[in-house]
């Protein structure tokens, strides 16, 4: 569920917002990424610590579908350019 939520509010506030600083050409989209990477590398940590400390499987498999969405979004800030430099050629 937390997954989901966090997708949804991505997409619809964070990403347009970095769209549109790329489009001015003050791209915010790598910072977005990186900190985006910074959570995603936290919670597998965490995850992987309860893992071995309570052998909890469906915790750590749920946080591992988390940090799939989130790379994918980590991939999608750091690709980000200005719509209208790369559509003019």
């Amino acid at each position: 569920m937390t997954a989901i939520v966090v997708n949804i509010l991505i997409y619809f506030l964070l990403f347009p917002y970095a769209q549109k600083t790329a489009n001015s050409h003050m791209n915010e989209g790598p910072f977005w990424g990186t900190v985006l990477l910074g959570l995603g590398l936290t919670s597998l940590v965490i995850g992987i610590r309860r893992f071995v400390k309570n052998l909890d499987r469906v915790e750590l498999l749920l946080l591992i579908v988390a940090n799939g969405a989130l790379s994918y979004w980590v991939y999608r800030f750091f690709a980000l350019c200005c719509e209208v430099c790369v559509n003019s050629g």
